[in-house]
């Protein structure tokens, strides 16, 4: 079977995703002080990313009922999304439990001593 240039194109996105983040572990782990000047890089990318994904997918969402054109089909549609949102939302909350307790981030760190301010005074309290 012949690979069209569509899946060529797909086997080469993720051959250099592969690459990427292999990358960047390898920048990170042996020159942290040069990853952590191109960390900005990564936050602007993910804050990016974040701030399209909730617009997109109303989009998509508004798209999918306005062209279903038949309001009673909207019914049966409606139950299995809601269903499949809960379930991913249940696995998505699973796997955040599990890996919590599995990795425990933040064990045996202990919070620095916070200087405590005395309280201010203001009209009321006289």
């Amino acid at each position: 079977m012949e690979s069209t240039g569509s899946t060529r194109r797909t086997y080469w996105m993720l051959a250099l995703i592969i690459l990427g983040v292999l990358a960047g572990g390898l920048l990170g782990w042996y020159s942290a002080e040069a990853a952590a000047r191109v960390a900005w890089m990564g936050a602007l990318f993910l804050n990016t990313l974040s701030m399209l994904v909730i617009p997109l997918l109303i989009s998509a969402v508004i798209t999918g009922v306005t062209s279903l054109g038949d309001v009673r089909k909207l019914g049966r549609v409606g139950g299995i999304t809601l269903a499949y949102y809960l379930i991913t939302l249940a696995m998505a909350v699973f796997i955040g439990l599990v890996m919590v307790n599995l990795i425990q981030p933040g064990a045996g760190m202990t919070a620095p001593e916070v200087e405590t301010q005395p309280p201010l005074v203001g009209p009321m309290d006289l």
